[in-house]
């Protein structure tokens, strides 16, 4: 049976690949604003019956209320299953109910629910909390391969992974498990009203190390991170990790604390908006049309 891809604009390269194809077809639909500001989407397929895939971000804001609505009005339409495809999953980090703080990922999965999603497709889940508080099916694939592989040249005997606190140890082993390096070390890390601080390091240290994280946003945690290992007697460091966001020009600062290349995917269409001849991106396209492929 056909399935129908939406794409938003920026995400139009994911769309492409699946259209090579033949089981999948491009969706079309109108957008518009009215004066006021509101959002209008008119879909031109034909979707009753069918199983339509849409691919997004949740930020800005204003793309995750275009996917809700277009979600809604496939499905009041007579789309049979909706599939959102969000690579980056950015509420997955409001992942627990703490007191006078918002849920962002219960948040996320009850809108989503509400506006006719069945299931959620990311690329590597910030927690498996944010997995089980979920209201819908949701799928994380996993990167760990597709990056471990094209990251294979930069590992030597000397070379050492490092997680820049407790939460990112499985994901460092699992990145390793494809190389040769079985050692890994990491740093105990601790949040405060002031920001983040590290505490111990546990494990050894080598000239070469590769610090594997999933998120790069500002680069504060690993700017920390690579201080220390500075100190500690690195002289090149390999970052790597799946969502590569660049929020502010802060994390160019780590290119000063011994930082050599870092490795990320293309879950964030504005990756091009960083750019640097020591920023290296692996696209997780294949990844992602592959899970649809499986009968």
């Amino acid at each position: 049976m056909q399935k129908i891809i939406f794409s938003l604009p920026a995400y139009r390269a994911f769309a492409e690949d699946f259209l090579k194809h033949k089981q999948f077809e491009l969706g079309e639909y109108r957008e518009q604003r009215f004066s006021d500001g509101t959002l209008f989407v008119s879909p031109n397929s034909d979707v009753r019956d069918k199983e339509c895939i849409i691919i997004g971000g949740i930020t800005p804001h204003e793309d995750l209320t275009e996917i809700l609505l277009l979600a809604h009005t496939l499905k009041k339409e007579g789309a049979r299953k909706i599939i959102a495809v969000f690579p980056y999953l950015g509420y997955a980090r409001q992942d627990r109910d703490k007191p006078a703080e918002s849920w962002g990922i219960k948040w996320l999965g009850e809108i989503c629910a509400a506006s006719g999603i069945d299931q959620v497709v990311t690329v590597d889940v910030h927690s498996p909390a944010a997995m089980d508080n979920f209201k819908i099916p949701l799928i994380s694939l996993s990167a760990v391969e597709t990056l471990a592989k094209e990251l294979a040249p930069e590992f030597e005997k000397t070379t050492i992974c490092i997680a820049p606190d407790e939460g990112a140890v499985e994901d460092c082993a699992q990145f390793c498990s494809y190389n040769t390096t079985n050692e890994i070390s990491h740093f105990k890390k601790e949040r405060q009203d002031t920001g983040v601080r590290l505490l111990d390091f546990y494990g050894e240290i080598a000239d070469k190390v590769i610090l594997v994280d999933d998120v790069l946003d500002t680069g504060g945690t690993l700017l920390l991170a690579c201080s220390r290992l500075q100190e500690m007697g690195a002289k090149e460091i390999i970052i790597v990790v799946t969502h590569g966001l660049f929020s502010t020009p802060s994390w160019t600062k780590l290119w000063d604390v011994g930082v050599k290349r870092i490795y990320c995917t293309d879950s964030n269409p504005l990756i091009n908006n960083a750019s640097s001849s020591s920023l290296v991106i692996i696209s997780i396209k294949d990844l992602i049309v592959k899970y649809f492929l499986i009968p």
